[in-house]
């Protein structure tokens, strides 16, 4: 979390299990880029070469995603809600900014990983089920692909485990005169 590394408590579903599968997944993108070296060298292929660093930039992404997933959760604190999700959120939102927390349900067919919708819905998922949805008084900034893009949020979506305690968690600290 943001305060240095203190494990989240409520961490996101299926983490560990994600995380392996994104580092096979890795693997297989750093031997594709080898695969594409080693043709480019013998054959003098320029598909191959432009390929190969494309292929080894999404691996280390992928792993880096894979090393922080375990990680990554929510954390209530007195002062807001700590969220940390791998390449696109590690934050406090503060309490006054959040409007509500309700259970939703995320459907695979909705997707893994950092989604994004236009109406400004922002879903950090693991896996499909029940989820933890905020709802901001103001746009929260996102990022949706590191170091190209950056959305506003109007809601986050959160796959955590134990969906039902955060948003219990979170109905403490708001404030009935700011509910709508």
């Amino acid at each position: 979390m943001p305060d240095g590394g203190a494990q989240p408590a409520f961490r996101f579903r299926g983490g560990v299990p994600v995380a392996a599968a994104l580092w096979l997944l890795a693997i297989v993108f750093f031997a594709f880029a080898a695969a594409g070296i080693a043709a480019a060298i013998r054959s003098a292929e320029a598909a191959a070469a432009l390929a190969a660093p494309a292929a080894a930039a999404a691996a280390v992404l992928l792993g880096h995603f894979a090393r922080g997933l375990p990680a990554a959760g929510a954390s209530v604190t007195p002062v807001g809600l700590a969220i940390r999700f791998p390449i696109a959120l590690d934050c406090t939102i503060p309490w006054p900014e959040l409007q509500s927390a309700v259970i939703v349900r995320h459907p695979w067919w909705q997707g893994l990983g950092i989604r994004l919708d236009l109406r400004g819905r922002v879903a950090l998922a693991t896996l499909p089920g029940q989820a933890a949805e905020l709802t901001f008084r103001t746009p929260q900034p996102v990022t949706v692909l590191p170091f190209i893009a950056r959305a506003r949020a109007r809601s986050l979506r959160l796959t955590v485990e134990r969906p039902a305690e955060l948003v219990a968690a979170i109905d403490r600290y708001i404030a009935p005169e700011r509910r709508p």
